[in-house]
């Protein structure tokens, strides 16, 4: 329920997404929101006990393996 209402709530105020926070990396790396979010949505990541892991866009240096 609480997902559903954030969701909700991210979809009709556009201007809520602009200051999401990065994720975090098991190594203690940051990756950006937007970023984090496509390797998600791609498959390219997972989301482990809230630290993202997987591969990201080359231009970042925190590249982990699947």
């Amino acid at each position: 329920m609480e997902l559903t209402a954030l969701a909700f709530f991210l979809a009709h105020n556009p201007q809520a997404q602009h200051n999401l926070p990065d994720f975090a990396t098991i190594d203690g790396h940051s990756v950006s929101h937007a970023e984090g979010k496509a390797a998600l949505q791609s498959g390219h990541a997972v989301l482990v006990g809230g630290l993202l892991i997987g591969s990201f866009n080359a231009n970042h240096s925190a590249k982990a393996a699947v």
